[in-house]
């Protein structure tokens, strides 16, 4: 065996999860130890995605036997069977480190999560370029505070506890300039509604299939820019329908409604200013029909998507310095950048504080489960230093008192007992 004291990203490692929650411990071994099926560019893009999101520094062979080869590494020394080899610094990133990343939240379920970091995946998309967290798939359960950290929130799989709430708060911030995409694909409240909020673009939706075959007709030609539609994967899930979100007709749609993309002359992407903000709607679950084929063409499209609601391309991070005090205890200076990005695992006892003492929010992100650490700043409120803690989870405290006071009960019986 090996040990080390470098943080294990993968292989000689076991994480205390479950099977689902391992998804991106999994997705780490189809990409640098098992064949992969697809194409060997994607394969090439997410490596690197993966090696920048993960901090990886060094690669220990033969765990990494698969796509690491001489344009990854600048370094190689082989002892006996082993052989240690160097990442490029282009290739990776620092585990805790200052962002100015674009910054996206996502609302909706895990799957949904994992399936719009696999997208990010195909195209490189990595943490220098954006950083999207999820802490709930409920809409209610955020705040306007909380909406307005982020440049653009991703409502995919979602999910609300008060329709109205949600819906406001919603409304809020794209009042209030924020950029929202939803994708009422998969089946869901809105997915089949009478009654859609005012600010979308249409004005209600059924749920059907509208045919296999793509006719498409675009409609917005930048958003279209650099897109085969012909080539998008046929609307089909394992040969049943793959019913598809959309208006009747076109007097579904609201006076100020853009339609993007249609399908066999149905609606199926449009948008609508709200305010100073922008709402882009699709109805035929895109990001998760891209990944079923890893499609590159849908991708394409899904890339302009976002393109006009954030900058995708590759922040700068100021120099900063970090103090590394113990295991449960780091800090980092800020260098007025508008968040900072811990990529270790947030078990839920983490606390991060500004150099002030203020307590500061953290949001679960990267392609792990439960989740790196991300803290971005409200406007006008960037600290100077941020101070990461961890104290552990009260149960587990309370397991150890009772452990210690178990251990002291016993040896005094021993003691008197003689």
């Amino acid at each position: 065996s090996l040990t080390t004291d470098i943080p294990l990203a993968g292989g000689l490692v076991e994480s205390p999860l479950g099977q689902f929650e391992k998804w991106g411990f999994g997705w780490l071994e189809s990409i640098f130890v098992t064949e992969s099926v697809v194409l060997p560019k994607i394969v090439d893009q997410t490596a690197k995605f993966l090696l920048d999101w993960n901090a990886i520094y060094y690669f220990v062979r033969p765990y990494a036997a698969n796509v690491i080869d001489g344009v990854y590494f600048e370094k190689r020394e082989d002892v006996g069977d082993i052989s240690y080899l160097k990442i490029k610094e282009e290739f990776t990133s620092p585990i805790l480190v200052p962002s100015n990343a674009s910054a996206i939240l996502h609302i909706g379920d895990l799957s949904a999560y994992d399936t719009i970091y696999r997208f990010l995946g195909m195209r490189n998309l990595n943490s220098k370029k954006i950083v999207v967290a999820n802490n709930s798939k409920y809409i209610d359960e955020y705040r306007l505070t909380d909406l307005k950290k982020f440049d653009a929130v991703l409502l995919y799989r979602y999910d609300y506890h008060n329709r109205s709430k949600a819906w406001e708060l919603v409304e809020k911030y794209l009042k209030e300039g924020g950029r929202v995409y939803v994708d009422t694909g998969p089946e869901g409240y809105e997915s089949k509604s009478d009654s859609l909020p005012d600010f979308f673009p249409i004005k209600r939706t059924l749920r059907d299939d509208i045919g296999v075959l793509w006719d498409a007709e675009v409609m917005d030609a930048k958003l279209g820019e650099n897109v085969d539609f012909n080539s998008f994967s046929p609307l089909d899930f394992d040969g049943e329908a793959w019913n598809v979100s959309h208006p009747r007709d076109e007097k579904d749609l609201n006076p100020d409604a853009r339609v993007i993309l249609k399908n066999n002359d149905i609606i199926v992407s449009a948008a609508s200013d709200v305010g100073s903000g922008k709402l882009i709607w699709t109805g035929f679950n895109l990001p998760y029909h891209i990944i079923r084929d890893y499609n590159e063409e849908e991708a394409n499209f899904f890339v302009n998507l976002l393109s006009s609601m954030v900058d995708i391309s590759e922040k700068v991070v100021p120099k900063v310095e970090y103090r590394w005090i113990s295991p449960e205890r780091r800090e980092v200076t800020v260098g007025g950048a508008r968040a900072v990005l811990f990529k270790e695992q947030d078990f839920g006892d983490w606390r991060a504080v500004s150099n002030s003492g203020d307590k500061l929010k953290i949001y679960r992100t990267g392609p792990v489960s439960p989740g790196f650490m991300y803290v971005p700043f409200e406007k006008g409120e960037i600290p100077d230093s941020v101070i990461f803690s961890y104290r552990g989870e009260l149960r587990f405290w309370i397991f150890s008192i009772i452990s210690v006071l178990s251990l002291v009960f016993l040896i005094t019986r021993i003691f008197r007992g003689r």
